[in-house]
C-alpha cells in the first residue's frame, strides 16, 4: 500500500514528497539521484522525456532512484514487490512533484552554471546538461558543504543557497550597477 502526503505546492518540502511503503519514506531527487538518471539515460533531459512518455520502466526507475537517498541498498526488485499497479498514477504524480521541488526555478539558475554547461557539452561532445565540476566547486568551496552534504542536496536547494550567498556578499549584478564612480576628493573624511 502506498500513501502519498505533503502535496501542498506552496510549501516546498525540503525532505522530498512523503510516502508510506513499509514505513515513512521521502521521494527526493538529490544530486546522487540525478547522476544515476544521467548514467542510465545519457542526460537528465532524456530521462525526463522517457518519464513523460509514461513508460512503466521509466516510472519505476525514477521511483527507485528517488528513494536511493533513504537507503543506498534499496533493491529494485524488492521495491517492485511493494507497488500495486493501481498506484502507478499516484506514483507518477509524486515523481513529478518531487522533481519539481528538487529542480531550481529558471531564475535561480546562475548564468555561469548554464554557460559552463553549454561549453562543457560542446567541447566534450557530451549530452550532459549539468556542469558537475562547477556545481561541485560551488557547493564544496564557495558554500562550504561537505561532499556528503553536496551529493545529498537538491539542485533547488543549492541554487537557493547560492542566491543568498550572492546577496549577502553583495555579488549580485544589481548591487554593482548602483555604485558610483568618483574621485578621492569626493570622499568625506
Amino acid at each position: 500500500m502506498i500513501i502519498i502526503t505533503g502535496r501542498d505546492i506552496r510549501n516546498a518540502p525540503h525532505d522530498g514528497i512523503e510516502m508510506i511503503l513499509d514505513s515513512e519514506v521521502y521521494l527526493k531527487y538529490d544530486f546522487n539521484a540525478l547522476v544515476e538518471i544521467e548514467k542510465t539515460y545519457g542526460s537528465i533531459e532524456k530521462g525526463n522525456i522517457a518519464l513523460q512518455e509514461g513508460s512503466l520502466e521509466s516510472i519505476l526507475y525514477f521511483f527507485y532512484v528517488g528513494l536511493l537517498h533513504e537507503d543506498k541498498h534499496v533493491v529494485f526488485e524488492e521495491l517492485l514487490s511493494k507497488i500495486e499497479t493501481s498506484n502507478l498514477v499516484e506514483i507518477s504524480k509524486a515523481i513529478t512533484e518531487a522533481l519539481y521541488f528538487s529542480m531550481p526555478e529558471i531564475q535561480e539558475m546562475d548564468e555561469k552554471a548554464i554557460d559552463n554547461s553549454k561549453q562543457d557539452s560542446e567541447n566534450n561532445n557530451d549530452n550532459s546538461e549539468w556542469n558537475w565540476a562547477w556545481l561541485f566547486y560551488l557547493g564544496t568551496n564557495i558554500l562550504n558543504m561537505t561532499e556528503t552534504e553536496f551529493w545529498r542536496c537538491t539542485p533547488r536547494k543549492l541554487f537557493s543557497l547560492w542566491e543568498i550567498h550572492k546577496e549577502v556578499n553583495q555579488l549580485n549584478k544589481s548591487n554593482k550597477d548602483n555604485t558610483k564612480e568618483g574621485y578621492i576628493d569626493d570622499v568625506i573624511w
